[in-house]
């Protein structure tokens, strides 16, 4: 029995996708993958993110680490979806999984990734060194906030249209006010269109009198939007109580509210009916340094950080110092007896999972560094596998 661990190539497509689809139980005839995750699997350009086993020539198991870098406030992070981890049911009980997992996070280690993120049942990828952090949140506005806000009969001139693969102006637009954002996942242009569509989404152009103003990706009857970006976020309102009236629905669901974007966030805060907060998915993180950085940083643009340092010993990992001064994180190596040693899951729950903010995880941090975190460690289901 011969048995290679290896990365696909665009030549094994069509051998990846059936057997993808075969490995989580569907038949050939519901062309699974292709239609619900197009980003990946509507044309052969991502198999290099693929890694496969083969006994004797044959796909026994493979797994996708897809690209997903991100720019977060001008600082690039390079991170990984992990999806459609799979073993054929023919080779299970081989220890398939774990060697894939194994030689994946090997290749990650070795071109730089700094974290990624799977989804999956739980005390299965702890194993794997993956535990439930990030922050969600998400609002509901109603249209009884609405009426409050702006009367039962308003109408803002709104208008919201399904845009296709083939509106090349409109998707230049939305592509455009995306990429102005100041923390995103860093998608190629080409695949724009498939990253929003995934999982059975749409994207929603938003126009008032002919004019761009924005787009939504609409999921789950129209009432529930991932990811919502305008030209002016102080139209918010007016828009999601056009998008209620356009769809006639009784409710708007805005999840992921990114941190660096107070005037989003304000609003909804201030006037949705309630919102709820939740952990991202499950997440390895790779580099505790440029990752704290990145997203402490990003909590300094809405919140007064504590002067101070402190230093940590992950276990696994070199020991590090981090230092905050008037408003600004710096995220540097360090040499000596650490102020903190941390298990490594509980690290990652402890700085990135909301969790963190009331719960001590066995591990209590001086009051300077307790203040610090959780860092809004974040990523959206688009860029999600």
């Amino acid at each position: 029995m011969n048995v290679e661990y290896m990365r696909a190539t665009p030549a094994d497509y069509e051998e990846v996708v059936s057997e993808a689809d075969r490995g989580f139980g569907h038949k050939p005839e519901e062309d699974f993958f292709r239609k619900i995750q197009p980003k990946l699997y509507r044309t052969d350009d991502t198999m290099n993110e693929h890694f496969l086993v083969r006994e004797d020539g044959k796909i026994a198991g493979l797994l996708c680490a897809y690209n997903a870098d991100m720019d977060v406030m001008g600082k690039k992070l390079k991170t990984c979806g992990i999806g459609t981890v799979c073993v054929l049911p023919e080779y299970r009980s081989r220890g398939y999984m774990k060697g894939l997992m194994k030689y994946a996070e090997d290749i990650m280690l070795e071109e730089g990734v700094d974290f990624a993120v799977l989804g999956g049942k739980r005390q299965r990828y702890e194993y794997f060194g993956y535990t439930i952090a990030g922050t969600n949140v998400c609002a509901h506005f109603r249209k009884q906030n609405a009426v409050y806000l702006y009367g039962s009969d308003a109408y803002f001139g709104y208008e919201f249209a399904d845009v296709d693969r083939d509106d090349t102006e409109t998707l230049d637009k939305i592509y455009e006010l995306y990429m102005s954002k100041p923390m995103k996942v860093i998608r190629p242009r080409h695949k724009f269109f498939d990253c929003i569509c995934n999982e059975g989404a749409r994207i929603v152009a938003i126009t008032k009198n002919g004019e761009f103003k924005g787009y939504s990706g609409l999921v789950k009857n129209n009432v529930c939007t991932d990811e919502i970006e305008l030209l002016d976020f102080s139209e918010l309102g007016h828009v999601l109580n056009d998008m209620m009236r356009f769809y006639g629905t009784d409710r708007v669901d805005v999840g992921f509210i990114e941190f660096c974007n107070p005037e989003k966030s304000n609003f909804l805060m201030l006037n949705a009916e309630n919102f709820g907060v939740s952990s991202v998915d499950h997440y390895a993180i790779y580099n505790f340094k440029s990752t704290l950085e990145a997203f402490l940083n990003v909590k300094a643009t809405v919140k007064n950080l504590v002067d101070g340092e402190c230093s940590f010993e992950v276990e696994g990992h070199k020991p590090f110092k981090i230092t905050v001064k008037n408003n600004a994180v710096s995220v540097e190596d360090f040499n000596g007896e650490a102020d903190v040693k941390i298990p490594y899951l509980i690290a990652i729950q402890k700085f990135f999972s909301h969790g963190g903010a009331n719960y001590n995880y066995g591990v209590k941090l001086p009051a300077v560094a307790e203040s610090w975190f959780p860092a809004p460690l974040w990523l959206t289901p688009p860029d999600m596998v």
